[in-house]
């Protein structure tokens, strides 16, 4: 997780992510050659993704549905939802434009799955209270993984440690239970999701609660 602050050097959607929707459009294979030297038996993931994935689900094509299973993969340190969203928090442009092709393909398959409306969840295991005051404006860059079912963080956050907990209203989240790798009740955060931080309180000792409300963003 990542904040910006809305100022005059904040970078924008238009700026550090500008042009990527003037790609065309690829097969995942494709897309991905340009950062297939960042992680380790890429092809495999791509075959092993496309084979999971069907034709025509919730009008997306296979390889745009594959293109949000392949995201949603565990593979710690070189999985693409790790490299990926690094890179996107580096703001970097440079780095990001390698990404462009996939980012077309992810981002059209995410625009054609309909936005949920509604409260999702997401734990960190750590204390970002000290990161987050209620009130202010802030932006997250990298896509984000959350749930509908609060029920589903228990065992991942545990009892005892620093946590924080994010309970978010957001209006343009999108459900990608039919093409996760994973059967929760997954929501994406799309970059540059923009919000209003409106509490933030120690539920219990260590566990610390967030809540957040998506807002019109600046860009």
């Amino acid at each position: 997780l990542q904040l910006s602050s809305p100022n005059a050097t904040q970078p924008t959607v238009e700026t550090f992510l500008s042009g990527y929707e003037k790609q065309p459009l690829m097969s995942l294979e494709e897309a991905l050659k340009p950062v297939d030297h960042l992680m380790e038996n890429l092809l495999r993931h791509v075959a092993d993704a496309k084979r999971h994935c069907a034709k025509d689900q919730d009008g997306l094509t296979q390889d745009e549905s594959a293109s949000i299973r392949i995201f949603s993969m565990e593979g710690g340190e070189t999985s693409l939802y790790k490299i990926f969203n690094d890179t996107l928090r580096s703001e970097n442009r440079d780095k990001i434009k390698p990404w462009f092709p996939y980012l077309k393909l992810f981002m059209t398959a995410l625009h054609i799955l309909p936005s949920f409306q509604g409260v999702v969840w997401r734990g960190v295991l750590r204390d970002l209270s000290k990161e987050y005051t209620k009130g202010q404006l802030h932006a997250w860059w990298v896509v984000s993984s959350t749930t509908r079912d609060a029920s589903i963080l228990q065992s991942f956050m545990g009892q005892s440690g620093n946590r924080t907990l994010f309970t978010i209203e957001c209006r343009n989240g999108k459900s990608i239970k039919n093409h996760s790798t994973y059967p929760e009740e997954e929501v994406l955060l799309m970059p540059g999701f923009y919000f209003e931080i409106t509490s933030v309180f120690e539920a219990t000792p260590g566990m610390d609660i967030i809540a957040l409300k998506e807002i019109d963003s600046p860009w």
